[in-house]
This record gives structure tokens, C-alpha cells and sequence, in this order.
């Protein structure tokens, strides 16, 4: 195993994979808000990232939750937070 390699034990298996055009209608969905995260990993999406190119290579901007609800306070705080650090860079 080479330094940087991740033993097999630590890699979760990959569920079967649906077609492309059900990936992307899922995704679409998700983008949309009509789909949370967990249905989309009930339906074998797992990786969040392979979600975020997916979107980038459709054309569709990334979701954001809206502002409301019970952890609206400290979502503000973390969007603070990121500001002030990206503004001392």
C-alpha cells in the first residue's frame, strides 16, 4: 500500500449506481429542493461531490438552503465567520 493509499476497510462501498438519466433527474430534483440529501443517498447518491459536478456540468447553480428556520442564528454566524476569514486573505 503506498503512503498516501487508504486501506479498503476505510472506503465505504458505492451502492449500485442508476442510469445517468436517473442520476441527473434525481439531481435536478434535489437542486429544484424537491429532494432532500437523504433521498438522494436512498437512491444510491452518495458522494457530494460527484452532486456538485453533476449540477456544474448541467448548468445548474449549486443549492442553497433558504434562511429560516430553528438554526437561522447560527447559520448567520458561520456565514460571519467565513466572511471575516476570506477578508483578512
Amino acid at each position: 500500500m503506498t503512503r498516501n493509499a487508504v486501506p479498503k476497510s476505510r472506503i465505504p462501498p458505492r451502492p449500485p449506481s442508476s442510469s445517468v438519466t436517473e442520476r441527473r433527474e434525481a439531481i435536478s430534483l434535489y437542486a429544484r429542493g424537491d429532494l432532500s440529501w437523504r433521498d438522494l443517498q436512498n437512491r444510491g447518491i452518495t458522494r457530494y461531490t460527484e452532486v456538485m459536478a453533476e449540477l456544474a456540468d448541467m448548468g445548474v447553480p449549486m443549492p442553497i438552503a433558504p434562511l429560516e428556520g430553528p438554526n437561522l442564528e447560527m447559520r448567520l454566524k458561520g456565514i460571519d465567520l467565513l466572511r471575516n476569514v476570506l477578508a483578512t486573505r
